[in-house]
């Protein structure tokens, strides 16, 4: 067997790890501890939610992550203003979506300085 078969779960189940951390020091209100489970098939930790509609919702817990950070660094009201104008709403869009520069390390680099300063989001 290889000794290198299973760095990618390890690594996953660590990044999902950390992340599940952040969401709940940096959300505390809205998460808690019972909200997240482990996925035994991907070794990743996920948040699970039940919806209006009585359907259950299962999301990677650095989704939910990158998902809240987007949320709260976008300017929600410019954007909703120019696209009624019709103007360019793209500079304030976020920064941390997913591209060539931004992937999970700066994201997950980023919340952990988010959290050492003290920041709680709503």
């Amino acid at each position: 067997m290889n000794k290198y078969s299973n760095r990618k779960s390890r690594i996953d189940k660590k990044v999902t790890k950390r992340s599940m951390e952040l969401l709940l020091k940096l959300l505390p209100d809205y998460y808690s501890k019972d909200d997240f489970y482990l996925d035994e098939d991907y070794k990743e930790w996920h948040y699970a939610k039940t919806d209006y509609y009585g359907e259950f919702d299962s999301y990677d817990a650095f989704y939910e992550l990158h998902n809240c950070l987007i949320t709260e660094t976008t300017d929600w009201e410019n954007v909703s203003e120019l696209e009624v104008n019709g103007g360019d709403a793209s500079p304030y869009y976020s920064r941390w979506r997913l591209g060539s520069k931004i992937g999970r390390r700066e994201i997950i680099s980023h919340c952990h300085q988010l959290v050492k300063s003290g920041v709680v989001w709503g």
